[in-house]
């Protein structure tokens, strides 16, 4: 049948497709489509088929073309370029927009296929509006259609935005303005589609005019959401939106215009807080106070504006309180950035330092805003990175504070760093380490614009900063394990960070206490008689040996390092316990052995008669790492010696074959300081060695560990049966002798 041709050609046309042979591919297709009866499933697949070959083969067209060839005048891709396979590609699609039998989500995939083709967007609003005229009864296919094209259209409208001037009225937003108002004209009904198009609609301009706004075309922004007004669904949403129309002309200069839209917002919701601040800022500006509430609004923006013009103040504070979050951070970052533009006019004196603060107080307010709404990080850092960008503001201010003992603009600075520091410290605990990476990093930038403040409590906690930075960095190097290259970079700049940190520490020592604001950025309050330095320090060892473990240091190399750090005093004994588990998570035992020695002789010899319990558990950690039974008995040696009296961790007792059995003078002490469960451990493990060995037949071990663990075994009497491990010992010995 003629059904079962289309099919096979169809099938036909998919195959050589895929065997890249087009010719053959585009013969087959166009078979398909010419035995497929009109008007049904077949004839709607096979035109689908022939448009996606046509498409290929107009895009391998485009890349075969010369350079200057590669896209179409205009702007457009190559693909929309006058060739025969696109014109017809053309016609098959406008043949599929106009099939009735065609689903709406098949005609759609294709437009979208078409576009990651790289069609321009001006055919495919064609095929959408031929789609639409067939599908114009049916109201839940116009409105996937109308959704599509809006998504279209206002992805068109918002690449323009940045090239276009401040105005709407481009060619770019045609498209745009001719759906919205299609979707305008749709019957108002309570179904859902049409209640979620509208919102749509409305999501869509205000994120038209959220791009405005972010580039300063404020006029763009006003008009993009008066457009939006007809689609909003309840007066609390109109309201809102009448306020930011208010708030964007009045940015743009057109104040009256701005009390006007003000005024309609509260005729939408009469408690709508920010339209009564900016109705109120216009009559004030002109002079005429309005009623009763206005007074009492402008009382309160005159008790919490500072000395720059009152509508700064205003404007911040209302946005503070506005309940849609997007507008709150964009109106406050603008609000922010028109410091850096107010700054430049060079201001002095009392004025400077009421500018300072200002500035400080809108960003401690995105700051704390943003973390307690924990916003995405990346928002944190563009606030953070406002700092930076304004030493010019608030550096002198702040730094002449610090230096005298505190201050207000002090004070915000100081709020600014600590709340970064507890982002910084939860995003670590959720392991989003790029993030903390990025915080750290711009607010150890910060710090260094501070370095002429020299005082303890201001280099203690940069130090921090950048041990915590450090921290990050190690974590992205275990990330990326396996990448040779990223791993080399990451960790050399981490030890670039480290060795910040250690000159920071080298200058914090020889600087003196001062009254400082107790917080500075890492939340430890600090006194007089209270420093960090010596944490500081062993913390950026314990790092350093990490990370050159991580890029590959030689084993000589890192034991070196460790024999350096142990001989500090400031480093400690608990360190070295911490690098042999470092060492020992990169499988490198005999660095692990190493730092287990040095705890050792550091821990026994600083300290003499020390609690010994504490090194037991570093004994059973040398003796599991050793690979092998025999290559451990040094280790039983040197503890059987240290129990004996002998002292001096690191030393190893002669070798006692049968003379295990005779009495040796016992350090009371030891044995008392000493778990007895470790002990009993060493004696079970040694007898066990020595079993092993009697039964491979090599008498002479078996007879060094069965005489070694009866030598430990006085140090636990009354656990193991001691008579029968003579008897077996004995038997041992004949062995051994014969």
């Amino acid at each position: 049948s003629l059904i079962a041709q289309a099919r096979l050609m169809r099938q036909l046309a998919i195959c050589y497709l895929q065997l890249r042979d087009r010719a053959l591919a585009t013969t087959h297709a166009r078979e398909a489509v010419a035995l497929g009866p009109p008007a049904s499933p077949h004839h709607a697949a096979s035109l689908q088929v022939l448009l996606r070959i046509l498409c290929e083969g107009a895009e391998q067209q485009a890349e075969d073309r010369p350079p200057g060839q590669a896209r179409a005048a205009g702007g457009g891709s190559s693909s929309s370029s006058p060739t025969p396979r696109r014109d017809e590609a053309a016609q098959v699609a406008l043949q599929l927009m106009r099939q009735p039998i065609a689903s709406v989500a098949d005609c759609l995939g294709m437009c979208t296929f078409l576009l990651d083709c790289q069609w321009s967007e001006g055919p495919i609003f064609t095929y959408l509006a031929e789609l639409h005229a067939r599908v114009r009864d049916d109201a839940g296919a116009c409105c996937e259609v109308l959704r599509f094209r809006l998504h279209l259209a206002a992805k068109c409208t918002g690449g323009s935005l940045a090239s276009a001037d401040d105005s709407s009225d481009t060619s770019s937003t045609k498209h745009l303005t001719e759906v919205i108002s299609e979707i305008q004209a749709f019957p108002h009904s309570e179904h859902e589609q049409v209640l979620e198009l509208r919102r749509a609609v409305a999501s869509t301009l205000w994120g038209l005019a959220d791009s405005a706004m972010r580039i300063d075309h404020h006029t763009s922004a006003a008009q993009w959401l008066e457009r939006a007004i007809p689609f909003l669904l309840t007066p609390a949403e109109r309201a809102v939106c009448w306020t930011t129309v208010a708030a964007c002309v009045r940015r743009a200069g057109r104040k009256d215009e701005a009390n006007e839209f003000a005024e309609k917002a509260i005729a939408s919701d009469p408690n709508q807080f920010h339209a009564a601040v900016i109705a109120l800022l216009s009559s004030a500006e002109r002079g005429a106070p309005g009623a009763e509430e206005t007074q009492r609004l402008l009382q309160h923006v005159l008790d919490t504006s500072g000395p720059l013009p009152k509508h700064m103040g205003c404007i911040a504070s209302a946005l503070l309180n506005h309940p849609q979050d997007d507008l709150m951070f964009a109106g406050l970052e603008a609000l922010a950035r028109s410091f850096l533009k107010q700054s430049q006019n060079g201001t002095k004196g009392d004025e400077h330092n009421a500018v300072a603060l200002e500035f400080l107080t809108v960003v401690c307010a995105l700051v704390e805003r943003s973390a307690a709404k924990q916003r995405p990080a990346v928002e944190l850092v563009r606030f953070l990175g406002l700092m930076e960008q304004s030493l010019s503001i608030w550096r002198s201010c702040v730094t002449k504070e610090l230096q005298q003992g505190g201050g207000t603009s002090a004070a915000k600075f100081c709020k600014i760093l600590s709340v970064a520091w507890q982002q910084g410290q939860r995003l670590g605990r959720e392991k989003d380490w790029a993030s903390v990476v990025s915080i750290f990093e711009t607010t150890s930038k910060i710090l260094e614009h501070i370095d002429s403040v020299e005082v303890r409590e201001v280099f203690e906690p940069r130090a921090w900063c950048l041990v915590m930075l450090a921290s990050a960095k190690e974590q992205l190097v275990k990330l990326a394990s396996g990448q040779r290259a990223v791993c080399s970079e990451l960790c050399e700049r981490t030890l670039h960070v480290l060795d910040r940190a250690h000159q920071l520490c080298r200058r914090a020592v020889q600087l003196p206490w001062s009254d400082v604001p107790s917080k500075l950025g890492h939340g430890v309050a600090f006194t007089r008689r209270s420093s960090t330095l010596d944490r500081v320090f062993r913390v950026l060892v314990l790092l350093e040996f990490e990370v050159r473990c991580l890029a590959g240091d030689s084993e000589l190399q890192l034991k070196c390092f460790v024999d350096e750090a142990s001989s500090q005093e400031a480093v400690g004994s608990k360190s070295l316990l911490a690098m042999s588990k470092v060492a020992s998570s990169v499988f490198s035992r005999r660095l692990a052995i190493h730092c287990l020695q040095r705890y050792l002789r550091v821990f026994i010899g600083a300290r003499g008669a020390a609690d010994y319990s504490q090194c037991a558990v570093a004994y059973r950690e040398i003796v599991s790492l050793h690979t092998s039974r025999n290559e451990s008995f040094a280790v039983y040696e040197g503890i059987l010696h240290l129990l004996s009296g002998g002292g001096g961790g690191s030393a190893v007792a002669e070798q006692l074959g049968s003379a295990a059995l005779l009495p040796e003078v016992i350090s009371t002490d030891c044995a008392h300081l000493y778990p007895k469960e470790e002990i009993a451990w060493l004696v079970a493990t040694a007898w066990n060695n020595g079993c092993h060995f009697y039964r491979l037949q090599q008498y002479k071990w078996c007879e060094r560990w069965m005489g070694k663990s009866l030598a430990l075994e006085r140090f636990c009497s009354g656990i193991f049966p001691k008579e029968q491990m003579i008897k077996s010992y004995m038997e041992c010995l004949q062995q051994c002798s014969a």
